[in-house]
Parts: structure tokens; sequence; C-alpha cells
């Protein structure tokens, strides 16, 4: 699940080589892509308080995902890591400073 400004939602994450899909389902065949990063521009940290979440930092979108256990959250943390590593590595580039800040839900804010 991916927690946007009205709580959680339930995407299909695809990790490729050089990008980070989210995705809804239409139907039983079909996908539509709500989001691609690409895979060096990302970093991910654990989530707050939560096993079974990280955050996903990148500079035009960052997100709490939650995950459906502690073991699918840390594995999916390690794998997207590692590709990013790797594919700035290939590319010869640094991760940008500038993140973008993770959306709280709504009921959270204070105003």
């Amino acid at each position: 699940k991916k927690v946007n400004r009205g709580g959680p939602r339930r995407y299909l994450f695809v990790l490729s080589i050089d990008a980070l899909f989210y995705c809804r389902g239409l139907n039983e065949k079909q996908l539509e892509i709500n989001q691609e990063i690409a895979i060096e521009q990302i970093s991910t940290i654990s989530g707050d308080n939560d096993a079974c979440s990280f955050k996903i930092l990148s500079p035009g979108k960052s997100f709490l995902v939650i995950a459906d256990s502690p073991g699918e959250s840390s594995s999916w943390q390690r794998a997207i890591q590692s590709a990013a590593n790797q594919q700035r590595k290939v590319l010869g580039v640094q991760l940008v400073d500038s993140l973008a800040p993770v959306w709280q839900e709504d009921n959270e804010t204070d105003s």
C-alpha cells in the first residue's frame, strides 16, 4: 500500500533495472501506471514506528509504503536500494540532495 493524503491505497509496485513503477489494476489483465520514478533518483529509509513500512524518497515524489509483512517490507527496501545504488554506479551519478517531502494523511496534519 502507498499512503496518500486520503490514507493508504493498494498499488502494485514493479521494480525494473532503471525505474520503479507503481500501478493500479484496471481489470485482471490490465494495469494503469500511476507513476514512474527513475531508479537512480530513489533512496529508501525505514518507516515511522512500523516494521511493515518504509519511505521511498526522490526529487519529484516521496511517499510511505506499507507492506503486508515486515519481511516483505525489508525485502522491497533492500531490492530498491540495491537497484538504485547499482544504477547510480553505472551512470556515474550521485543521489541528489533535494528530495521531495513525504505526504502525510490529511488527518495527521495540524491544519
